[in-house]
């Protein structure tokens, strides 16, 4: 706890809880540290990379983590797209119709396929440390069962056992058209 500090500094009034470790610091008298994002890299990635190796958690439940952050890496995504048009904008040109026509450095600098960037699912299976498969499955079950999803947080169902239980109501239904 004093060796990588608190992700923010200090911590509301409202943290008194004795299992809150500023409070455990306080308790036995060890002056609590923080670390404070710096602004470089993502504030995302900072937070899990402090606290995700502190919980002894199963992949199941390290892939409900994975479902939490999509949306907070595709706000960063969309983010890094709008100040890339802001600059894409600043250096095109207008052609003769007035159309915005962008630079090009060299010929032939288009982008290609395999010039694509991750998807978000791969980004934050990476982060977390498990695969991309078990991303999009967690995807698959907030679909289809959402409330399944807490459970999986819990440590009270696994993803495996959740999606079997999900394909069966799906064969049972066609079974039933």
């Amino acid at each position: 706890m004093t060796e990588r500090g608190f992700a923010v500094s200090p911590p509301p009034a409202a943290y008194t809880a004795p299992h809150v470790p500023y409070t455990a610091c306080l308790k036995v008298g060890r002056e609590p540290t923080f670390r404070n994002w710096d602004g470089e890299g993502s504030l995302v990635d900072f937070v899990i990379g402090l606290n995700l190796h502190r919980r002894h958690l199963t992949d199941d439940q390290k892939s409900a983590v994975a479902f939490d952050m999509i949306p907070l890496k595709q706000a960063e995504a969309k983010e890094r797209q709008r100040e890339a048009g802001i600059e894409r904008a600043a250096s095109a040109e207008r052609d003769g119709t007035g159309q915005l026509v962008t630079k090009r450095t060299q010929a032939g600098d288009e982008q290609t396929p395999l010039d694509r960037a991750p998807t978000t699912r791969k980004i934050v299976a990476d982060a977390i440390g498990i695969s991309e498969r078990k991303v999009q499955d967690i995807i698959n079950i907030a679909k289809e069962a959402p409330e399944k999803v807490e459970e999986i947080k819990q440590g009270k169902a696994t993803v495996k056992e959740v999606m079997r239980e999900v394909e069966q109501v799906s064969l049972d239904s066609k079974k039933s058209l």
